[in-house]
């Protein structure tokens, strides 16, 4: 499926859920998506203040970026969209700490700092994090987006297609949180 029709379908589904959840039929106070691979995350976040519904009902929390210790440094040589990811996470999350040498690691730390001085950096080991580490942080700051993209918001912008690697959203605080 196109890059369009998984936005669409991102759409689709969080407007589902609402009307699930206010059927009665759901009960959540968050949702927590993730989508695999190399993914720009511009797009999926601009769906959160550019869709009526969407921005009505959802607010993007925070964009949680995971960096691999071993091949992170091969990565973000490699892949704009991996540097896309670490610009604009909220938090930055190092596995595999245990695959390589202090140097190393600190080498990956310097330069995800570099990337992305707002972001804190903290190394996982097999997934074990904090959950208060990376829920309920409001983290997102469109101006801070904007101040590195100003033509986020815009409808012809060109990562207009593109998904995102982990999103956390939760609900404005007028209703519960999701």
């Amino acid at each position: 499926a196109s890059d369009v029709y998984k936005r669409q379908d991102l759409m689709r589904t969080l407007s589902e859920l609402r009307a699930k959840r206010e059927a009665g039929e759901l009960n959540f106070e968050r949702v927590i998506l993730e989508t695999t691979g190399m993914a720009n995350p511009g797009p999926v976040c601009q769906t959160f203040f550019m869709d009526d519904d969407i921005a009505e009902y959802y607010r993007l929390d925070a964009v949680v970026t995971v960096v691999d210790a071993k091949h992170g440094m091969a990565t973000l040589d490699a892949q704009p969209e991996a540097q896309k990811q670490v610009g604009f996470a909220d938090r930055i999350l190092i596995s595999k700490r245990d695959l390589v040498n202090d140097v190393d690691y600190e080498a990956l730390r310097h330069r995800l700092v570099h990337m992305n001085p707002r972001a804190p950096i903290t190394p996982v080991n097999f997934g074990e994090v904090d959950l208060k580490s990376i829920i309920d942080i409001s983290g997102f700051n469109l101006n801070s987006i904007l101040d590195i993209d100003p033509e986020f918001l815009a409808d012809e912008h060109p990562d207009a297609a593109h998904d995102l690697s982990l999103i956390h959203i939760s609900e404005p605080t007028r209703q519960a949180e999701i």
